[in-house]
């Protein structure tokens, strides 16, 4: 018989040790991040003009953790929790970093579209035809 060999098992109140590792899981993610953040603090002081962005989840939960110290993603993470309760700001460092936690659905990658150069040439031409328009409409 094989998988899981705590399978089953329950503690002493009757839960089960994947319910433990699950309640636990996220304090452990945040001491690790405050860890991580306490390096980029001590990196950032040591080498001035040094920015890291770092995402941290985990796969089947619901929430990620951000640590940031670009300052025009610190004002749209600061603006955005003003206006919504999914968002949490975890703390404001001293060396200018933010720890945040957001929904884990918000990210995703999104590389930029591949345009050929006579379609990059047609949208351009058709740009500025709209743009002439706009311009004539206001004078």
């Amino acid at each position: 018989m094989g998988g899981s060999p705590i399978r089953g098992r329950k503690d002493s109140n009757g839960r089960s040790w994947r319910w433990k590792i699950f309640t636990y899981l996220p304090r452990t993610l945040l001491e690790s991040a405050k860890e991580r953040i306490k390096k980029v603090r001590e990196y950032n002081l040591k080498n001035e003009g040094y920015n890291q962005n770092v995402i941290e989840w985990i796969r089947g939960e619901n929430i990620a953790y951000l640590t940031l110290s670009q300052k025009s993603l610190i004002n749209k993470v600061l603006k955005l929790s003003k206006s919504r309760d999914d968002i949490k700001i975890v703390s404001e460092n001293e060396d200018g970093t933010l720890y945040a936690r957001i929904p884990s659905s918000w990210i995703k990658i999104s590389p930029p579209k591949e345009v050929s150069e006579d379609r990059r040439e047609k949208m351009s031409k058709h740009m500025k035809e709209v743009a002439n328009r706009r311009w004539a409409n206001n004078v």
